[in-house]
C-alpha cells in the first residue's frame, strides 16, 4: 500500500514538475492581422491568446512580420 501511495505522489509531482513554466521566461502571445492599406487592424488576436516558453517563446519573437493579399499577420507578446 506505501509502495503504490508513494509511486502515485511521485508521478504526480514529476508530472507537474515537467509541466510548469517559469513566468520569468513565459509571455502570453497573439497573431495580430492587420490592413496594410489602411493600417487598421483585422482581428487583435485577444480570442486565441495563448502562453508561450521557452524555445516557443524565442521562436515566435523572432519571427518577423509577413505581409500577404494586404494583410500583414504579426505577433505581439505581453
Amino acid at each position: 500500500m506505501k509502495r503504490i501511495i508513494l509511486f502515485t505522489v511521485s508521478f504526480i509531482l514529476l508530472s507537474w514538475a515537467a509541466s510548469s513554466c517559469e513566468t520569468e521566461n513565459c509571455k502570453f502571445c497573439r497573431k495580430v492581422l492587420t490592413d496594410d492599406a489602411t493600417g487598421n487592424i483585422i482581428n487583435d488576436g485577444y480570442d486565441s491568446e495563448a502562453e508561450y516558453c521557452g524555445f516557443d517563446l524565442i521562436a515566435i519573437e523572432a519571427t518577423s512580420p509577413i505581409s500577404n493579399k494586404g494583410v500583414t499577420t504579426s505577433w505581439k507578446c505581453r
